[in-house]
């Protein structure tokens, strides 16, 4: 069984799960201040994406840099890394609502874990420009450092935990300000992939669901103008290489499953 519940003095949410019986009720308030229990499926409160094609291979010797690999993809602002310390990285210092991207696994030797993967350093640097481009046009500073997170109030943070596994990553729909982790499979090739995989769950964080199209949980995007919403399929546009624009969507493409406004769905938890 797992649960969430967070409130202030007029409304409170929440939800848990049977996980054995693969059911979910989710708690809501209603405008006069009435708290409400309905059953409903899992995937309303707990959704789990598959991470596409880009997995890890199972070669656990040196890797190429993902500077190479990305072949001019780019992240955040296209920055190399120059030195600076993974465990300390902030975006927007002093911003009231904080990020923590948990990237322990990083660091963890073969010792304690005989399955781990070493990146270099560019890759994940690349993946937190990635996300912390992806959410700069909000007061939000995207931070690696654990004592940024612990001091922000619990209603202004959310956390995205990385860990050693491969196939799928997990989110929990409205988690930002509760104590809730998000999973993140932190195995993808790139840097910039990552990134995007890790951008994509978080975004659930603040209740933004799937962009599919027709009969597509995913939606491709536009071939034509060489688009993808971030909460479409994260892959698509690497045929388009640097080309590959990814944003925020409301579901102002052809066949759209949902209109959404992603960047008004944000603004509830944090300010522009």
């Amino acid at each position: 069984t797992e649960f969430m519940i967070k409130g202030t003095g007029g409304a409170l949410y929440g939800w848990l799960t049977l996980d054995d019986e693969g059911r979910a009720f989710e708690y809501t308030t209603d405008r006069d201040g009435d708290v409400h229990v309905e059953e409903v499926a899992v995937e309303k409160v707990k959704p789990t994406c598959g991470d596409g094609r880009e997995h890890h291979d199972h070669d656990h010797g040196n890797h190429q840099s993902s500077a190479a690999r990305d072949a001019g993809a780019l992240a955040a602002d296209d920055g190399a890394y120059t030195g600076q310390d993974l465990r300390g990285l902030q975006s927007q210092p002093g911003a009231p609502s904080v990020l923590l991207l948990d990237i322990d696994v990083y660091f963890r030797s073969k010792a304690e874990d005989d399955s781990v993967v070493h990146f270099d350093k560019q890759h994940f640097y690349d993946t937190w420009q990635t996300v912390a481009g992806g959410f700069s046009a909000f007061n939000l500073n995207v931070v690696t450092d654990h004592a940024v997170y612990e001091q922000t109030p619990v209603r202004n943070r959310g956390k995205a935990c990385f860990v050693n596994e491969e196939g799928v990553s997990k989110a929990w729909y409205h988690s930002f300000g509760a104590n809730r982790c998000g999973s993140v499979n932190y195995r993808q090739k790139t840097g910039y992939g990552q990134g995007r995989i890790a951008l994509h769950e978080v975004a659930h964080q603040f209740g933004l669901l799937h962009d599919g199209a027709a009969a597509q949980a995913y939606a491709d995007g536009s071939a034509a103008h060489k688009w993808v919403p971030v909460m479409g399929n994260v892959w698509s546009g690497d045929k388009w290489g640097e080309d590959a624009l990814y944003q925020w969507s409301k579901g102002e493409y052809n066949g759209a499953t949902q209109q959404q406004d992603d960047l008004q769905q944000i603004a509830q938890y944090v300010a522009r």
